[in-house]
């Protein structure tokens, strides 16, 4: 199973609840294309640390993600 993560980061003039309901129909319209055997998605209001440790595997597994200032946008 190939596992991905995205980043996405809201627009300047976009409320919290618009960026919400933008995000939840992107990952709904994802899960209904692509039926996969899994689907998470995380919003939160705070912005992240400048750096993220995310572990992809029970085990002694992990990638790194520095987090660039500007992200791409859905």
């Amino acid at each position: 199973m190939n596992k991905e993560i995205y980043l996405v980061q809201g627009v300047d003039m976009e409320s919290y609840q618009d960026f919400s309901d933008r995000i939840f129909a992107v990952v709904a319209k994802a899960n209904s294309t692509f039926n996969p055997d899994a689907i998470k998605f995380t919003i939160t209001e705070k912005a992240p640390p400048a750096s993220s440790i995310i572990p992809f595997s029970k085990r002694e597994v992990s990638g790194h993600l520095g987090l660039q200032p500007a992200c791409g946008y859905l």
